[in-house]
């Protein structure tokens, strides 16, 4: 029970309130609409209002969030058997540039062959991806190496370029995926439309 600002005296009961406090942490917003490596700024603004008339008072939190509020989503190392193939399906006639609202980041150099999907989620330690057709031929093996090009160890995950191994263009289907580590094997699948 507390006084209402403005109200006096704050003994008599009539000037006097009851407000539940919630714990930090009750309310949350999940923003599943993001992309890895965009920046994101987000400002929750807090309303209340107390007093009659003339003493009515209006309380607000920051409107606008800054600079140092920015959020950069990034895809973390897994820790079980949950490696996901980004994005699935892939659309080739879809444009996944940064400046088109896509994720490929490649900017005003990217060009048609750079194309790319990536594997999130990749365990810890060592690693083997292998990607095989529906008919049971294997695509591409991408293993961990040290210094490799494309791989994050700390957001584990890796890029690939939708080529095979004999650097050929992958035609539209459905692809499987495994990735042998030390937490077991694991099987996928993603979607390539043409």
């Amino acid at each position: 029970m507390g006084c209402i600002l403005g109200r006096d005296p704050c003994g008599d009961p009539a000037n006097r309130e009851a407000r539940v406090r919630y714990p930090v942490g009750r309310y949350q917003m999940v923003d599943r609409e993001v992309k890895n490596g965009f920046v994101y700024f987000y400002s929750v603004t807090a309303f209340d209002s107390t007093g009659l008339n003339q003493t009515k008072l209006e309380l607000s939190g920051r409107r606008a969030a800054v600079e140092a509020d920015a959020v950069v989503p990034q895809a973390s190392v897994g820790t079980g058997r949950n490696v996901w193939v980004v994005p699935n399906p892939y659309r080739v006639d879809n444009d996944y540039t940064y400046e088109n609202g896509g994720w490929e980041g490649r900017l005003r150099s990217w060009t048609e062959n750079n194309r790319l999907v990536k594997f999130i989620h990749l365990p810890e330690g060592e690693w083997t991806i292998r990607v095989f057709s529906l008919a049971g031929d294997q695509i591409t093996t991408i293993e961990n190496k040290e210094g490799m090009s494309g791989y994050s160890p700390l957001r584990g995950e890796i890029e690939w370029d939708l080529l095979s191994q004999s650097n050929r263009a992958l035609a539209s289907g459905v692809y499987v995926f495994t990735v042998e580590s030390k937490v077991g094997t694991q099987i996928g699948k993603f979607v390539l439309i043409r």
